[in-house]
């Protein structure tokens, strides 16, 4: 504007001089030719006085014109210049204004200095952030509104900005009305109209909350990591496009065989024995979340070939999204539901060949015809079994009899084989699983099913071989209590429950004192002896409700659930009231009877006692992994106390 306003009395001066030269030029002519025709037209000296007044008076019209149209063009000129300036200096003031707008609307804090760190303009969150007033900052520099070493720090960047010429940005921690904040400085020199740094100016975000989102990202991807390598469960983390195994735990370098680096530089692939187009469709539907159970075949390092049951869930980190792959060897699991099938494949073709285990309702006269075999099954005399429809439904369990009822409804509205499994009552009262299929095979005039026809398979020894692997699953062959897998599936429900109904839960790890020299002494009969018996004392310390696990070895783990909901002090002094239960039960002398190859039993009497670390948790505020870590980290603080005693996590 400065430089227009300058331009503008150039031109102005400029059309001043024009008009003085044109009225020079057009007098000198005037008087040079005017004359000269006079004198050349005239020669009486009276005419020619009166022609030169004349022309005299005509030269003064004739300028006076010429000095108008002269003079209105300049005045014209300079007030098109000023309307102009007008109007350029209204832009400025609206874009000024807008400008001032856009500063005062932003959230964040938008400022410039003079070269010495004075406050030239602020917006309206810079007062806000330092509660004052624009009028009290400007004029001042930053140990007016923050402390002195912030102000330092602050001022320093300012210098770099300003002598480095560029635009550069800072992380800057400052004081301010809602706190200790985090911002996230763009500062740059700022010039005058000819280039000259006068000072710097600056636009700061507050980013703290996304410091604190980076942050705890960072605990949990740690929290992650220690869970995943402690884990005594086979763990893969999968690239989920091409199947590149991007790291495992050391479980899973165990069990495969291989180096870890040889391990993290293969794929699923190359484990898993589907064909790559196989495996790459399987990964597909764990992205998509279609299934997260897997049961393939793994090839071991060694060549062998394993059963697995993989859980395969999508997880988001920090690099990119990959796929957890936790592999459980069932081996010998299969092994076992296999022997089972062929099992039961040989019963039911034994059955069938010998017409044995059959029946056949009459549905019009309520009258059922068994074979003998199946009523010697169940115990009963063949010659005096009550072969009606009524009976044979009373010797249904009570909690299975609806099922039973309307499995056999159904069986003869549609007239499609229908199975049902359900609990028989034997003549001893005991009861046995039974496994019915039937069909209907004949309708009456109105279509109305009027026979069913049908086998019987006792599956007794199915169910009970169905619960022996569901307890080598879940539950520790010693003790009978649950094992770790069922620990962590429980404290999970747990947590859940916390969470909705905002009550207390408690974790007790017990570790047992003075165990280690009754194994040293008299073998590991007398120490599984011990172990069985403090998982009975445990259980009777505990309600039903709770849950008593087996960790290992001689670790135990205690949860308590449903404690009070409002009162922490409430609920600790429940928790230690339980957990001195415990301590006080596994205290007591235990009384051993070992069996000898030769002579008699010998009778060993052990003192140990436990140490316990108890942990408190509700509404869901940490993971499993920690909450485990704690009262593990209390069990220890326990340890270190003396032993025999009980210490809360803090």
């Amino acid at each position: 504007m400065r430089s227009d306003s300058r331009k503008q009395k150039i031109r102005v001066s400029g059309g001043a001089l024009r008009v003085v030269l044109i009225y020079a030029v057009f007098s000198s002519l005037w008087i040079l030719f005017s004359d000269a025709a006079v004198g050349f037209m005239f020669e009486d000296r009276e005419l020619m006085t009166l022609v030169s007044t004349l022309k005299g008076w005509l030269f003064v019209a004739v300028t006076a014109l010429l000095l108008y149209v002269l003079v209105r063009g300049l005045i014209n000129e300079a007030m098109g210049y000023a309307e102009l300036e007008q109007a350029a200096r209204r832009e400025k003031e609206r874009t000024a204004g807008l400008l001032e707008a856009i500063v005062d609307s932003s959230s964040d804090a938008i400022f410039a200095k003079d070269r010495d760190g004075r406050y030239l303009m602020i917006s309206r969150e810079v007062c806000r952030l330092v509660r004052k007033e624009a009028e009290q900052i400007v004029g001042r520099d930053d140990t007016f509104i923050f402390p002195a070493e912030q102000a330092e720090i602050v001022r320093k960047n300012d210098l770099v900005a300003m002598n480095g010429g560029h635009v550069a940005t800072y992380e800057e921690n400052m004081t301010t009305a809602d706190g200790d904040r985090i911002f996230l400085a763009t500062k740059g020199p700022l010039r005058d109209s000819d280039g000259q740094i006068i000072g710097v100016f600056g636009i700061s975000r507050d980013i703290t909350e996304r410091k604190q989102a980076e942050e705890a990202l960072r605990r949990s991807e740690e929290n992650f990591r220690l869970f995943f390598e402690k884990n005594s469960s086979v763990m893969l983390l999968i690239n989920p496009v091409t199947g590149e195994i991007i790291d495992a735990n050391g479980e899973a370098v165990r069990y495969y065989g291989y180096a870890r680096d040889q391990l993290l530089k293969m794929a699923i692939g190359d484990i898993n024995i589907l064909s790559p187009e196989q495996v790459a469709l399987e990964r597909r539907r764990a992205i998509k979340g279609e299934r997260t159970v897997f049961l393939f075949q793994h090839r071991l390092a060694s060549g062998e070939i394993r059963d697995v049951e993989s859980y395969v869930t999508p997880i988001e980190t920090s690099r990119m999204p990959l796929l957890l792959s936790i592999v459980h060897d069932i081996t010998d699991r299969r092994r076992v539901e296999k022997a089972l099938s062929e099992s039961e494949e040989r019963l039911r073709l034994a059955l069938s060949a010998s017409n044995q285990g059959w029946f056949d309702i009459d549905l019009k006269i309520g009258k059922i015809d068994v074979s003998a075999d199946y009523v010697r099954l169940i115990g009963y005399d063949p010659d005096v079994f009550d072969s009606t429809l009524k009976s044979w439904t009373a010797l249904v369990h009570p909690e299975d009899r609806a099922a039973f009822t309307a499995a056999l409804e159904q069986c003869a509205l549609d007239g499609v084989p229908h199975t049902i499994e359900y609990r028989c009552r034997t003549v001893t009262g005991e009861w046995i699983w039974i496994r019915s299929v039937g069909k209907t095979v004949e309708w009456d005039e109105a279509r109305r099913a009027a026979r069913i026809i049908g086998i019987h398979t006792d599956i007794s020894e199915w169910k009970r071989m169905e619960e022996h692997v569901r307890q080598l699953a879940f539950y520790d062959a010693l003790t009978g209590l649950p094992n770790r897998r069922l620990l962590h599936d429980r404290l999970i429900q747990a947590m859940l429950a916390s969470k909705r109904s905002g009550r207390y839960c408690a974790l007790m790890f017990i570790d047992l004192d003075n165990f280690k020299p009754l194994n040293d002494t008299h073998g590991h009969d007398a120490g599984d002896l011990l172990l069985v018996e403090v998982a009975a004392r445990m259980r009777r310390c505990i309600r039903e409700m709770d849950t008593v696990a087996r960790f290992g070895g001689d670790e135990f783990v205690v949860m308590i659930c449903e404690l009070d909901p409002n009162d922490p002090e409430q609920v600790r002094a429940q928790a230690l009231a339980v957990a001195e239960k415990i301590r006080l039960s596994l205290s007591q002398p235990y009384r051993i009877s070992l069996r000898r190859d030769e002579g008699d039993p010998l009778s060993v009497v052990h003192h140990c006692s436990a140490s316990i670390g108890v942990t408190l948790f509700v509404n869901h505020e940490i993971d499993a992994g920690e909450i485990l870590k704690r009262a593990d980290g209390a069990m220890y603080q326990a340890k270190e106390a003396g032993r025999n005693t009980i210490r809360f996590w803090s």
